[in-house]
């Protein structure tokens, strides 16, 4: 009985493990609703030109990304993919999701951005099934330019996201 009682704990706390991450000054959860799926994102640690947020899929080639960046004390939210190491050159000219509510205070980001779960975005990304999603702490903004004048850059991270798998069928 003790057994089944330690199972069956084990498997309720996975389930609700895939519907929340915490580490670090890094929260979030996400639910689905209507084949949404809702995200709530908080950092509790961000400065001045600097960015967090998660990034979608198994190696840095093809990931799709939420990013919440901080650029002159304004919170922003931008969308787009990696083709590799390094920092992203594929930004969407507007986000790829709803952004429900940004808050950016004293250091403090909380936002709630929400998208379909099925194909979205120009890229036709897909958060059905088992994905992985990489968690990003923080990174630099920097100013720069890229042959189009001077403009925010988002550079590296500073250290390696952390990995979770998710099922939204489970959420």
């Amino acid at each position: 009985m003790i057994l089944l009682t330690l199972i069956g704990f084990a498997f309720v706390s996975s389930a609700f493990s895939q519907c929340s991450y915490s580490r670090e000054n890094v929260e979030a959860r996400w639910r689905v609703e209507d084949g949404n799926v809702v995200i709530d994102f908080e950092n509790s640690q961000l400065n001045n030109l600097e960015f967090t947020g998660i990034a979608f899929g198994d190696s840095m080639y093809n990931l799709e990304f939420i990013l919440f960046k901080i650029a002159d004390g304004e919170a922003s939210v931008v969308t787009g993919a990696t083709n590799g190491y390094g920092p992203p050159e594929i930004i969407d000219s507007t986000p790829s999701v709803n952004v429900e509510s940004l808050r950016y205070n004293d250091g403090h980001l909380k936002a709630r951005v929400s998208r379909p779960i099925g194909s979205n975005g120009p890229r036709k990304a897909s958060l059905e099934g088992q994905v992985n999603w990489n968690f990003v702490t923080v990174g630099d903004i920097e100013v720069g330019d890229r042959g189009r004048g001077m403009e925010q850059i988002i550079a590296a991270h500073r250290s390696l996201p952390a990995r979770i798998s998710v099922d939204l069928s489970n959420c």
